[in-house]
């Protein structure tokens, strides 16, 4: 059994500047209070948990003096909370979400109905929409847009940035197609990211070379369920799982070509280990 790697996978830009700010704020500070996780892997999480970075949910319970923001974000009355409070900062939001945030914010006070095509529930679309005054909506779900009996006169379209470009596109011109006879002006900002934009070029290059794909990466991580997603869809095979031991001997026997991509918050330790992992099981039972 041969192991293919994607070229282009595992911690991005800004999860490592999330990850490594923190951690220098516990060694030189002591408790850091993370606002919700830093990245969605939970080995990076109990990872950082014993150097002393503990995760809340909101500022209500706060313990100690420095607040951590996650790499997804916060919205500006998060902000305004933890001015109003006498608490250091760390701001590990991605540029790329920034950069997302900033388009909302001018968007919304130009006029625009803003519309997130994201997951509504993922605190980066939340924190998003928030700079968006809330004057807009987020799903993934085209037909709920269009469902609205009367369209805005002026919309805004923005992406959570770690949404494949092709599903973005596809839900813009859905929209574009049904309603730009009805709307004043409808104008598109791209803020997918490009290093999420490649790992999922790179996933898509070695799905169509091998048997078999796997995806790692936290459940709850949306770039890597991505991954898995657009694997599958291609029509190869592909299991997305969170550490070595999740892997079943039945997805890789008599497979002679085994694809491993992972996600943008997957540290490469996780990655190693499942490399090892797959080795053993191959010498174990090797392919017919």
């Amino acid at each position: 059994m041969e192991i293919l790697l994607a070229e282009d996978m595992g911690f991005c830009f800004g999860v490592r500047r999330a990850v490594e700010s923190m951690n220098r704020a516990a060694y030189e500070g002591g408790l850091v209070e993370s606002l919700g996780t830093v990245v969605h892997n939970p080995q990076v999480v109990e990872k950082m948990a014993r150097q002393g970075i503990e995760v809340i949910a909101d500022l209500d319970e706060v313990k100690g003096e420095t607040v951590a923001i996650t790499a997804h974000g916060v919205g500006p009355q998060v902000l305004e909370g933890l001015r109003t409070r006498d608490f250091r900062v760390v701001d590990t939001t991605c540029p790329i979400v920034k950069a997302a945030q900033n388009a909302a914010k001018k968007l919304s006070e130009a006029g625009f109905f803003v519309i997130i095509f994201g997951d509504p529930k993922h605190p980066e679309v939340r924190g998003v929409l928030g700079w968006a005054k809330n004057k807009g909506m987020a799903t993934t779900d085209v037909s709920s847009v269009l469902a609205m009996e009367k369209p805005p006169r002026r919309i805004g379209i923005l992406s959570q940035t770690t949404q494949p470009p092709r599903h973005f596109s596809k839900f813009v011109n859905n929209i574009i197609s049904s309603w730009l006879d009805r709307s004043l002006e409808i104008r598109v900002v791209n803020t997918t990211c490009d290093a999420t934009t490649n790992q999922q070029e790179a996933a898509l290059a070695l799905a169509k070379r091998v048997d078999v794909m796997i995806a790692i990466g936290g459940k709850n991580s949306a770039n890597t369920r991505h991954l898995a997603e657009i694997c599958n869809d291609l029509g190869t095979e592909t299991y997305h799982i969170e550490r070595a031991v999740d892997i079943q001997p039945s997805w890789i026997k008599d497979k002679e070509r085994v694809g491993i991509t992972a996600g943008a918050s997957t540290p490469n330790e996780v990655i190693e280990e499942v490399i090892s992992y797959l080795r053993s099981m191959a010498e174990k039972s090797p392919s017919k």
